[in-house]
């Protein structure tokens, strides 16, 4: 059985040229690598996981002639059997498609990190029972408000577009977290949150 869900990451490119990763796999695992790109804007990604038995490899690139450069490529992330592990103790070899769009912070509180007023966040996976679908409203200062009966907490860290927060499971008294980040060019965030044994998708944007 493979993770559900949206691993993610924030990438910044210093005047040395060298990208800067931190994030999570779609499992939990810490995300974090610094090294220098190519001239032609080619990333080597490499991040050990697991104890060093397992891995997240592969190459991106950026365009350097589109000045709002998107990243592109695909990555093999791997986990070895771990008996007794919480999540996916059989293990998993996958090759998973990677893709990013520039982020610009808002320069004020008036202008919203996404085009977007009233919208959802969609739960999948991760043990659920059934999928389900919060309404949200986008409002001043980047302020989620939940307009669903469950309750749901989202927080926007507008500096780098990424997002966190807790919602309780209808039917339940389960609260689970989730977090991802954002996608300007695609106006939606995308993330995962953590089941019992399995990990779920997250979608943040227009339904």
């Amino acid at each position: 059985m493979s993770p559900g869900g949206d691993g993610y990451g924030t990438v910044s490119v210093g005047l040395g040229g060298y990208a800067t990763l931190s994030g999570s796999s779609a499992d939990g695992n810490a995300l974090s690598q610094s090294v220098p790109l190519s001239g032609a804007g080619d990333w080597a990604v490499y991040v050990p996981l697991y104890g060093g038995g397992g891995s997240v490899w592969g190459w991106l690139q950026f365009d350097n002639n589109y000045p709002a450069a998107k990243v592109d490529g695909s990555l093999s992330w791997i986990k070895p059997a771990r008996p007794g592990a919480v999540r996916y103790p059989a293990g998993f070899t996958n090759d998973v498609p990677a893709g990013g769009s520039r982020y610009t912070a808002p320069a004020n509180a008036a202008i919203p990190v996404i085009n977007l007023t009233s919208g959802v966040v969609f739960f999948d996976g991760g043990n659920l029972s059934t999928p389900f679908t919060n309404l949200i409203t986008l409002i001043t200062s980047n302020r989620v408000v939940n307009g669903s009966a469950n309750s749901l907490k989202l927080n926007l860290t507008t500096s780098d577009g990424t997002f966190s927060g807790s919602v309780n499971v209808p039917g339940t008294t389960r609260t689970n977290t989730f977090k991802g980040a954002l996608l300007q060019d695609l106006n939606s965030g995308y993330g995962y949150f953590l089941g019992t044994n399995q990990s779920g998708r997250v979608f943040f944007g227009a339904p």
